[in-house]
């Protein structure tokens, strides 16, 4: 995968057609992905507000916590954040097909790129590169008319959105890594509830990140549905 512009050749219109479905069902994929992740977030915040209240008894009144109930918080936490992680590698390979379907596309009606389609794909799961590259691509994808139109008030709210969901995505990677740090570290009932209020804040920043990626996935789709031939 290099660096690239689209290529000299015509390709035939049924190509971009094909793409253009393949984006339109990729769309519909994450959508629903996405959703499952929003709905999925919110038990996982009920679940470490419940393990929260149950440190904090810990911490008082440890004669009212059974060994019990303790194990139960413990084993629907691991449930949901196994359920996350398998949720989380379908959704990164949701957006990859979705990325590759509007990135091959924009380069077959003759549109400027920084980067060949296969980096669209590959960028989602290469490590350091993902924090930045599938921000490039999408970069690509907004600014795609601003050569023929230049700047219009769509690109900037467009550009608008993409941004606040890329950026809240970051903040809410970040939390994560700090947070399963403090949980690892954790020897003391405060330490606990130090990392469980991190966990609450995370899956916050999840939340919304999944919501601002539906609508940048929607703005986006739909941009890429009126994009028409340059050649």
């Amino acid at each position: 995968m290099t660096t690239a512009s689209p290529s000299d050749h015509v390709v035939p219109v049924e190509s971009g057609r094909d793409r253009l479905r393949i984006l339109r069902g990729a769309s519909v994929a994450l959508y629903t992905l996405l959703s499952l992740d929003l709905v999925l977030t919110v038990v996982a915040f009920r679940d470490e507000v419940d393990r929260h209240s149950l440190y904090q008894r810990v911490k008082s009144k440890p004669w009212t916590v059974t060994l019990a109930e303790a194990r139960a918080v413990e084993h629907r936490v691991d449930t949901v954040n196994a359920i996350s992680l398998v949720l989380f590698v379908a959704t990164a390979v949701g957006f990859a097909v979705w990325l590759w379907a509007a990135y091959s596309r924009l380069g077959e009606l003759g549109y400027d790129r920084r980067h060949g389609s296969g980096w669209a794909i590959g960028a989602w799961f290469l490590p350091v590169a993902n924090l930045f590259m599938p921000r490039r691509i999408v970069n690509d994808l907004v600014d795609a008319e601003v050569s023929r139109h230049g700047e219009t008030m769509s690109t900037v709210s467009l550009r608008r959105w993409t941004t606040a969901w890329w950026m809240t995505w970051l903040v809410a990677i970040g939390v994560g890594c700090v947070v399963n740090s403090m949980n690892s570290r954790a020897q003391t009932v405060d330490a606990a509830l130090s990392a469980s209020v991190g966990f609450m804040v995370r899956c916050v920043a999840f939340a919304a990140a999944a919501v601002l990626a539906i609508v940048a996935v929607r703005l986006v789709t739909r941009q890429q549905r009126e994009l028409t031939s340059v050649r």
